[in-house]
């Protein structure tokens, strides 16, 4: 996988990084130094990928959202 950025809370309690895996974005959630999910997006862009892990990190998706399957 190779990284593509970062994304920190201003309380740094979440942050969030999005990774290349092969051809398919993925998103790696973290809260208190814990990774508490790991996401792949396939079919879709870089775009969706970070509006995800800027989301987790600004409030917008919580615990819930990022560890459960839909």
């Amino acid at each position: 996988m190779q990284l593509i950025s970062e994304h920190y809370s201003q309380d740094n309690v979440k942050s969030a990084k999005v990774y290349l895996d092969k051809d398919t974005y993925c998103v790696e959630y973290i809260q208190n130094t814990q990774v508490v999910s790991l996401r792949y997006f396939p079919g879709h862009s870089l775009y969706m990928a970070e509006d995800a892990s800027e989301n987790w990190v600004n409030g917008i998706l919580r615990y819930e959202h990022v560890t459960t399957d839909y």
